[in-house]
């Protein structure tokens, strides 16, 4: 399986306070 980062999605100083929800795309995903 090939993961691909996003360069510059998420600026660099950017801060989460508490819990992160991550969203993916992974219907058809073959491994």
């Amino acid at each position: 399986m090939t993961i691909y980062f996003h360069e510059k999605d998420i600026p660099n100083d950017i801060e989460f306070e508490g819990s992160v929800a991550i969203d993916t795309e992974t219907m058809g995903l073959k491994n």
